[in-house]
């Protein structure tokens, strides 16, 4: 059987020790990369470098929300599981559909850990005990923050053209290009794609 392969994506170097010591010592698993911010774990998900992901929820560059949308709009195969000390209340695991397999805390145990990788290889949900009650399935919150970015961004994911949306709603253009680059910022998508992608 064909190991599954793992990268370890947390800004923390004893973590990612830690971690590493537990990949390694299940035989059906192959550590094959370990990352120190988003943009190092994005970087390898191009050239397909691991099956399944760990990622800590507190990146230095982006939230891990937000490497799971990257993966999303570039059509990454990989699966993702958020690895974290505290949980926070709730998490939203349709943030990143086909891709973000579920959540596990740190101090799970090497068989546990195994498992659960092995479970989100093939497509399963996987969340160690105690926390899938914090799995939440409800839609994840709009990014837009006030009336006229919801305005926009629901006329920009209808496909409507800049133009046409500053013509509904009776703004310029320049009006709505800043909106839209306000939000690309805020959400660190690249483009307008990806932002309608993070929002649908």
């Amino acid at each position: 059987m064909t190991a599954v392969r793992v990268g370890i994506c947390d800004p923390d170097p004893l973590i990612r020790l830690g971690l590493t010591t537990q990949v390694n010592a299940a035989p059906e698993l192959t550590l094959t990369g370990q990352y120190a911010d988003g943009t190092q774990a994005l970087e390898a998900a191009h050239t397909h470098d691991y099956d399944v992901l760990l990622v800590d929820l507190e990146l230095p560059d982006m939230p891990a929300a937000h490497l799971v949308w990257h993966l999303v709009t570039t059509g990454a195969t990989c699966r993702v599981i958020y690895v974290t000390a505290f949980p926070p209340a709730g998490i939203d695991i349709h943030a990143g559909p086909g891709v973000l397999a579920g959540v596990i805390t740190k101090d799970t145990t090497p068989t546990l850990l195994a498992a659960a990788i092995t479970a989100a290889h093939t497509g399963l949900a996987v969340a160690t005990p105690g926390l899938a009650a914090i799995l939440t399935h409800a839609p994840h919150p709009s990014l837009a923050q006030t009336p006229r970015e919801t305005a926009i961004l629901a006329r920009t994911c209808q496909g409507m053209t800049y133009p046409a949306i500053a013509a509904d709603l009776h703004l310029s253009l320049s009006t709505i290009k800043r909106t839209i680059t306000t939000l690309t910022t805020r959400t660190g998508a690249h483009n307008r794609s990806e932002l309608i992608a993070m929002e649908s």
